[in-house]
């Protein structure tokens, strides 16, 4: 490298190298490390109690439709079946023994209003059984409707603090409406069922004085005491038979899968008990990936959804690999003792990336094709602040003030200097003002 003098050498002044600053295309760029992960998991619940025989997946296990993820234990439901067979008897022998009491008692007319009668009232416990049913529904819903909204504004908080997507915050308000409208719903159908209970039960109490008459004429009160009890245990037959079949419906011998996927947790061991309000497990769409990184406080500005970014690094395919930013927090958040800002980056599709690895990501963030670039061993730091040595008159050193942008190889864009200023290159020991004996780089 050659030297040449610029001015005659001043005593006791230092010799220094004085490199000129010229314009440079620069590109920005934005690294960090990031984490390849399932873009959401789907939650696998049994429909009824019951008990876990045999778990038959264990997580990271591919799965597709109709695979059998977990059998169930088949004794419980073999004891529903056996339950049911004695309450179908159970049921039929009262019915016998209430029309036997019946039939002498007043033949034709009796048997007529008899059948009135169990007309009318099973109208009634229809009805009743509907009404308790949307009561329990709506009860259910209620608790529903109260953890929906809790789940929306904890997803909101989320969202503000960068930990959730909008997708999330947009699903749990869609869910608190949705069970808002079936709350509605169930409302409107328990109200018309209740307007015509009364005069459900205005028929069957007509029935009933007409069933009592018939019956007052041909016995004592005796009788009818004796019809009473044994209508009632027929009534009381036939409920613990529907209920049973009712229970034999919900029961369930395996969860079969409904998705192509993995598996990404196991919550529950052969032998454990499993229950319509916890997931047994759950499933993720493997062709659903993303890649989550923390860009520094510093790089954050220029991050924007749908940059592009090539991604490299342990899980990185030859010839590379691009994502596009698809979501970034609308604040940042303190990861040990660093401020950082959360994005999501969606890979490309055909990629060979598996939930787990890590990556590195690089995002342009600006090209300035005109940048005025100096040598980065002109600037100096100091409490984080930057500056240069610019040579102004009778070889004086002025320090000026720089604001740093992007690298285009050893130099740096420095704001705040002009294109043919000179700057002195390792400027230790150089202070504002000192005379200097410059040579420019040749």
């Amino acid at each position: 490298m050659a030297y040449s003098p610029v001015a005659s050498e001043k005593k006791n002044a230092p010799t220094v190298e004085l490199v000129a600053a010229k314009k440079a295309p620069i590109v920005e760029k934005t690294e960090a490390s990031g984490t390849v992960d399932f873009g959401k998991t789907v939650p696998v619940y049994p429909n009824a109690q019951t008990i876990v025989k045999k778990v038959l997946v264990s997580s990271g296990d591919f799965v597709r439709p109709g695979d059998i993820l977990v059998e169930y234990d088949t004794e419980a439901l073999a004891d529903l079946e056996l339950a049911l067979s004695a309450a179908m008897l159970d049921e039929a022998v009262a019915k016998m023994n209430l029309d036997d009491y019946l039939l002498p008692a007043g033949s034709a007319e009796t048997l007529g209003a008899t059948s009135a009668v169990n007309q009318a009232q099973s109208a009634v416990r229809s009805l009743e059984g509907q009404i308790e049913e949307l009561n329990d529904g709506m009860y259910d819903l209620e608790i529903k409707i109260e953890e929906a909204s809790t789940a929306y504004e904890e997803a909101k908080d989320r969202y503000v603090k960068g930990l959730a997507r909008k997708e999330e915050v947009d699903a749990a308000n869609w869910k608190t409406k949705e069970l808002a409208a079936s709350f509605s719903a169930f409302e409107l159908n328990r109200n018309a069922l209740l307007s015509s209970l009364p005069a459900a039960k205005e028929n069957y109490a007509r029935a009933s004085q007409l069933l009592d008459s018939i019956v007052n004429k041909q016995s004592d009160p005796r009788v009818k005491s004796k019809i009473e009890t044994l209508r009632m245990a027929h009534e009381q037959a036939e409920l613990r038979r529907k209920d049973i079949e009712r229970r034999i419906a919900e029961y369930e011998t395996s969860e079969i899968c409904e998705m192509s996927g993995a598996v990404v947790k196991v919550h529950v061991r052969d032998g454990e008990a499993a229950s319509p309000g916890m997931p047994v497990l759950e499933l993720a769409d493997t062709t659903d990936l993303l890649i989550r990184a923390d860009i520094p406080e510093a790089q954050a500005s220029g991050i924007k959804i749908g940059q592009i970014a090539d991604v490299s690094g342990y899980a990185s395919e030859s010839g590379g690999l691009k994502a596009s930013v698809r979501h970034v927090a609308v604040s940042g958040v303190t990861r040990m003792s660093e401020t950082v800002l959360p994005i999501e980056l969606k890979p490309e599709s055909g990629s060979k990336l598996k939930a787990g690895f890590t990556v590195d990501i690089s995002i342009v963030t600006k090209t300035d094709q005109n940048a005025i670039v100096v040598p980065m061993t002109s600037v100096v730091e100091k409490d984080g602040a930057y500056h240069v040595f610019v040579l102004g008159t009778n070889y004086a050193a002025n320090k000026r003030a720089v604001e740093l942008g992007g690298f285009n190889g050893t130099n740096v864009q420095a704001k705040g200097v002009s294109e043919g200023e000179l700057v002195i290159v390792n400027p230790e020991g150089i202070k504002d003002g000192d005379l200097v004996n410059p040579i420019i780089t040749g």
